[in-house]
């Protein structure tokens, strides 16, 4: 049987370790919490990566169309002369 000290150191060390459960509980909510705002910023990332490729390939396209254009300008100028 336990003697009066040996109770309270008991109750002592289950204290603590509830306590330390309890801490560990909210490590792990707060871990979960940066694991999704890290997939929502990779996601968030990968959106802007995307549209920029398809603004690389509008303004590619443009100007194409632009040299088009000037190459069309020059030779009318040169066939009006």
């Amino acid at each position: 049987m336990l003697c009066a000290q040996e109770r309270r150191v008991s109750k002592r060390l289950e204290a603590r370790m509830e306590e330390l459960q309890s801490e560990m509980d909210a490590l792990n909510e707060e871990q979960s919490r940066l694991r999704q705002g890290q997939r929502e910023m990779k996601q968030h990332f990968e959106k802007i990566k995307a549209e920029c490729a398809q603004l690389r390939q509008e303004t590619s396209l443009l100007l194409q169309q632009n040299a088009g254009s000037q190459l069309r300008l020059v030779a009318s100028k040169r066939g009006s002369i």
